[in-house]
């Protein structure tokens, strides 16, 4: 063979190897779970670990046993349908991790490490690693919530934080279900075991505070259980005081004897489970839609209107429905539509409002109202004969897609357009890639002047694309989120 064909085998053969690294080290994105939109759900996100190339369908295997562990486990299980759930998979050079304390040094992807802090469980990643992560999602999956690493390695750790890490040991499931109580709802550590330098910062089940009234999980506690709370079988499964948390054995207190974040193979305790709940509907509002989208409506005394909304659905049929118009409850309860009749109103001003919420028994304290959420119409109504003529202004002449205001934005922007006639309309937003970020808008409207708003705060700063569309018309333009 001449010199030439050999330079080119080898070309060729150094090109189809650099292509196969280049994808591995890209990472491969599929998906587990899909319930909606990722704009409108939860997006948890699997990263593969100390996972070589011919080990990567194991970690579809390990990270489909997290997800369902982590689904199943209350209350979690009554909400599986708020989430979404991915896997990136990357290949690294060797299995395992490191452990420094044995002299073990492994290559691999996100550069994870037992012994942190001489603690030997605490497997955590250095900023190469993080770089290497937050890199792949914001490639892959920008809409992420929440991240957990698995790491290939049998022997017991994890740790919390943005990136929750567990490794493969057998108590691997229980281990993630634990750290997302840290990355996902801000939970605290109930045990005892010394953390020098750890601050000392009440999360939601910890507190220093043993004042009755004070004590930020009163509303659990029963007026006849004890304050401090006896750690004896006798308050075993009430909410109470228990001294020693927060890596402290006096001084700091958790709401119950035993809890998933004391320790594994227990469930999560009533305050823990509410503070999840709460979590979910930071993410999430109640109300996912609502139809229609301009919040004024025109009607003729002969004329009426479907108003509708979509609502997330959680398992046991905890969500309440309520219909008001001009401030009187109508029926309809656990309705998501109500049918306006202008005749049943009278000609003049009103208002109809629908409010959505949450009525779980898990969750006794909401100040922040997150579990509720409202739309509210203006309705005018107007004689038959005088609609034409009083509203005709009101129609737009032709299409168009305004500049968005505020532009640049950071986290909520408004969208605004015009409809001269009815037609079905879709308002999209896209990166510069050209993926579907978010369908704002896909429904039929009848002819006016809307406005849309767009919360971007679960995605990073950029330039994305608005697109109307309606029939054969189509206008876009450019969203600048600053973060």
């Amino acid at each position: 063979m001449s010199t030439i064909h050999y330079k080119l085998v080898f070309a060729v053969f150094f090109s189809i190897a650099w292509l196969f690294q280049s994808s591995f080290a890209q990472g491969t994105l599929q998906q587990l779970l899909n319930n909606g939109p990722n704009a409108k759900r939860i997006n948890i996100v699997f990263l593969s670990e100390g996972y070589t190339a011919k080990q990567l369908p194991q970690f579809i295997t390990d990270a489909t046993n997290n997800l369902n562990s982590f689904l199943n486990t209350p209350p979690n299980s009554g909400y599986k349908s708020f989430f979404n759930a991915f896997a990136i998979s990357v290949a690294s050079t060797d299995s395992g991790s490191d452990h420094p304390s044995r002299s073990i040094f492994r290559n691999t992807y996100f550069n994870s490490t037992y012994d942190t802090y001489n603690i030997a469980r605490l497997i955590t990643i250095n900023s190469a690693g993080s770089n290497n992560a937050y890199t792949l999602l914001q490639n892959l999956i920008p809409e992420y919530d929440i991240v957990i690493m698995i790491v290939n390695d049998t022997e017991y750790g994890g740790s919390g934080g943005g990136i929750a890490i567990t490794s493969v040991n057998s108590s691997a499931l229980e281990i993630v279900t634990h750290e997302l109580g840290h990355s996902f709802a801000g939970l605290g550590d109930e045990y005892s075991d010394a953390y020098p330098g750890y601050p000392d910062i009440e999360e939601p089940n910890t507190t220093k505070e043993t004042v009755p009234d004070k004590i930020k999980w009163k509303s659990w506690i029963v007026k006849t259980t004890p304050i401090p709370t006896p750690k004896t079988a006798q308050y075993g499964s009430v909410v109470g005081l228990f001294e020693g948390a927060h890596y402290h054995t006096t001084g700091w207190y958790r709401p119950k004897l035993s809890c998933k974040m004391l320790s594994l193979g227990v469930p999560f305790c009533e305050v823990c489970s509410e503070t999840f709940v709460t979590s979910y509907y930071k993410f999430l509002r109640p109300i996912e839609s609502f139809s229609p989208i301009s919040p004024e409506i025109f009607l003729s005394d002969t004329q009426s209107v479907i108003l509708s909304i979509i609502h997330l659905n959680p398992t046991g049929k905890s969500i309440e429905v309520e219909w008001f118009v001009d401030g009187i409850r109508r029926n309809g309860e656990n309705e998501s539509t109500f049918k306006i009749v202008a005749k049943d109103f009278g000609i003049g001003q009103h208002t109809a409002y629908c409010i959505v919420r949450d009525t779980t028994l898990l969750v006794r304290n909401d100040p922040s109202t997150l579990l509720r959420d409202s739309v509210l119409w203006n309705i005018s109504v107007s004689n038959a004969s005088d609609v034409l003529t009083d509203h005709l202004d009101k129609i737009p002449n032709h299409f168009f897609l305004e500049q968005n205001f505020p532009n640049p934005f950071n986290p909520a922007t408004t969208i605004a357009f015009n409809l001269p006639i009815s037609s079905f309309v879709t308002l999209t937003v896209y990166d510069m890639m050209g993926r579907e970020i978010e369908i704002l808008i896909a429904q039929e409207m009848s002819p006016g002047r809307f406005t849309q708003q767009w919360n971007a705060s679960k995605l990073s700063g950029g330039i994305y694309i608005c697109e109307l569309r309606s029939g054969s018309y189509k206008q876009t333009i450019k969203l600048a989120l600053i973060k």
